[in-house]
């Protein structure tokens, strides 16, 4: 038996499918919103239900640690909310501060422009001759506005 959110939703779903109808491009484009919002809805889920939550990425972006004098380029391999792995070139000592600069992500309606974080090395596996170096780093001075930012970055990533 059917409870009465799946009968509206099925029913608002039925609806939408009739309405687009003979419009291809009104139905793509609705298909394409729906599974934008979806994404972006599991991608919420997601980050509410757990603390720590990673996206699997493969992101190639620039770093700068100052204090280390080191920068160049670093492959972010997963990315929250909270901070990243990373593997960095070199390795970086703890806890490095340091800033990477995450290209722009995303096309169409809604592109996310590149974004500037500042984040501090965490850890850091110290165990090879050379690199590449898996190294944790998390984000400071992130307030809601950036960590609203990154959300959106997130999203588009995942599209």
């Amino acid at each position: 038996m059917a409870n009465s959110i799946g009968e509206t939703g099925s029913h608002r779903a039925c609806s939408s499918v009739t309405a687009f109808v003979g419009d291809t491009d009104q139905w793509e484009n609705a298909m394409s919103d729906a599974l934008q919002t979806a994404a972006e809805a599991r991608l919420a889920l997601d980050l509410s239900r757990r603390k720590h939550f990673r996206l699997e990425c493969s992101i190639n972006t620039q770093f700068e640690a100052a204090d280390a004098d080191l920068s160049g380029q670093i492959i972010v391999k997963n990315l929250g909310l909270g901070g990243a792995r990373v593997d960095a070139p070199v390795e970086l000592p703890m806890p490095c501060v340091m800033q990477i600069t995450l290209p722009s992500q995303g096309s169409g309606t809604d592109p996310q422009p590149e974004l500037k974080l500042e984040c501090q090395v965490a850890w850091t596996v110290a165990d090879r001759a050379e690199g590449p170096f898996p190294t944790g780093i998390q984000f400071t001075d992130i307030d809601d506005t950036k960590k609203q930012s990154l959300f959106r970055y997130l999203a588009a990533v995942m599209r």
